[in-house]
């Protein structure tokens, strides 16, 4: 799933930065948009205009990359975040060890999220 991964990952983001990198959390950012993307430009050393509207233009961009068609459909019918809507998730049975082994991975790196 890709988690244990991450953790190397933010590792070595840690050393090359000699800190923690900037982490943020989709749903952190659609709760409150303006307060962790102001606190991500800040963390970027750059500015963000809390006055200003978080837009963007509909469809495909020429900077979007190459998986932008399997990732971006939403955000390609879309002009702006929509609202946070919290999901109910079941995790079945046989797939709970696998939750089980990626939390700790996830709790460790989410305890550094700009919220």
């Amino acid at each position: 799933v890709g988690i244990p991964q991450l953790r190397r990952i933010f590792d070595l983001a840690c050393e090359i930065c000699g800190g923690i990198p900037p982490i943020i959390d989709a749903n952190d950012v659609l709760k409150n948009p303006k307060r962790v993307l102001g606190g991500l430009c800040h963390a970027l050393g750059m500015d963000f205009d809390l006055h200003k509207p978080i837009r963007w233009a509909p469809g495909r961009h020429e900077y979007d990359g190459a998986w932008a068609d399997d990732w971006y459909g939403k955000v390609y019918e879309t002009t702006c975040l929509g609202p946070y809507k919290p999901k109910r998730i079941v995790v079945p049975p046989e797939l709970q060890p696998v939750v089980d082994f990626c939390m700790p991975v996830y709790d460790h790196i989410a305890q550094y999220r700009i919220t």
